[in-house]
């Protein structure tokens, strides 16, 4: 199986790192990525963020924290929106 093969349609956008995706599964994983990314900041960062000594490492390294569960959450319903769609 091919999943690279994406026929543009009108509820697809272009999102800033050029690949198509659809809104819904965009915004949907910027809002899990705010989520799980907020919770795993506290997990790995939590003395620093209450005691307001964080670096600059430390922020970069929560910034890209964040990127994990965007990055699963948008390959998995990517994934599974082109599995739906692929002719039987």
């Amino acid at each position: 199986k091919t999943y690279f093969a994406i026929e543009e349609t009108d509820d697809l956008v272009q999102n800033p790192t050029g690949n198509l995706v659809e809104q819904e599964i965009f915004y949907r994983s910027v809002k899990i990525a705010f989520v799980l990314g907020t919770i795993l900041a506290f997990i790995n960062h939590g003395e620093l963020i209450i005691s307001g000594a964080l670096t600059a490492e430390c922020w970069t390294k929560m910034d890209l924290t964040c990127l994990v569960p965007y990055s699963v959450a948008s390959l998995i319903a990517t994934r599974a929106q082109l599995e739906k769609s692929a002719p039987a």
